[in-house]
C-alpha cells in the first residue's frame, strides 16, 4: 500500500518559494566569482595607474636631477672661464705697466746721455775691450747694454710682448746692437764668456722678426 504524502509536504516540495531559495542559492557563487573578478580588474588598474604615476615622478625626479647637474657644470665651466680671463686681462695689465715702467727709463735725461754717447762711439775693429774701457771708459756702453739685456730676459720668459717692445724700442734696439756688435762679440772672446748679453742678442732677432714700425728712438 502506497503511502501518499501529506498535501503540505508535496506542496512545500515544489513551492515557488523554495524554487526561487534554491536559484538564489545555486547563482550565489556566480554573482561571488563576479564580484572578486571586478575587485581584481579595478586592482589590477589601481596598480596599473600607481605604477605609471610612480614611472612619471622618477622621470621627473631624474630629469630635476640631470637639469640641476647641467646648470651646476655650466656654473663651474662659467666660472673657470671668467677666471681665466681675469687672470689674462690682469697679466696684460701687468705687461702693459711693466713696458711703460721701462719706456720710462729708456725716455729719462741719464739713459738718452748714454745712448747718445754709445751711438757716436766706434767700435769697429775693436780687438781689446780693456784698452778700449781705458781710453774711453765702458760705463755708458753697459748701462745701454744692461737695459736691453733686462728686455730680452723679459721677453725670453714671456713677461712682454713682443709687438710691444718693438712698437716703443725697435728701432733703439736694433741701432743698438749693431753699434756694439763688434765690440760684444770681442769682450766675449777675450773674457772666454758666450754669455755676454746673449739676451740683448735674443731681444735684437727676435723683434727683427716682428713687422717693422717707422718708429725712430
Amino acid at each position: 500500500m502506497r503511502v501518499t504524502p501529506p498535501l503540505g509536504l508535496r506542496a512545500n516540495s515544489s513551492s515557488p518559494t523554495n524554487h526561487n531559495s534554491i536559484l538564489f542559492c545555486d547563482n550565489k557563487p556566480a554573482l561571488g566569482v563576479f564580484h572578486e573578478q571586478e575587485l581584481r580588474r579595478k586592482s589590477y588598474s589601481s596598480t596599473e595607474i600607481d605604477y605609471a604615476d610612480g614611472q612619471f615622478w622618477v622621470a621627473e625626479m631624474v630629469d630635476v636631477a640631470t637639469i640641476s647637474v647641467v646648470i651646476a657644470s655650466a656654473s663651474v665651466v662659467a666660472g673657470v672661464v671668467y677666471y681665466a680671463f681675469q687672470i689674462r686681462h690682469q697679466a696684460k695689465i701687468r705687461q702693459t705697466d711693466l713696458v711703460m715702467k721701462l719706456y720710462s727709463t729708456f725716455s729719462s735725461r741719464e739713459f738718452q746721455d748714454a745712448w747718445t754717447k754709445v751711438r757716436s762711439s766706434d767700435f769697429e775693429g775693436l780687438k781689446d775691450i780693456y784698452d778700449y774701457d781705458q781710453k774711453h771708459g765702458l760705463a755708458e756702453v753697459n748701462q745701454v747694454c744692461l737695459f736691453f739685456e733686462g728686455i730680452g730676459i723679459l721677453l725670453h720668459r714671456k713677461l712682454a710682448d713682443t709687438k710691444m717692445i718693438e712698437d716703443l724700442f725697435g728701432g733703439a734696439i736694433a741701432r743698438a746692437w749693431e753699434k756694439v756688435k763688434t765690440g760684444v762679440i770681442t769682450a766675449r772672446r777675450q773674457l772666454n764668456d758666450p754669455t755676454i748679453y746673449e739676451y740683448f742678442e735674443y731681444l735684437y732677432n727676435e723683434t727683427k722678426k716682428a713687422p717693422k714700425t717707422s718708429n725712430e728712438s
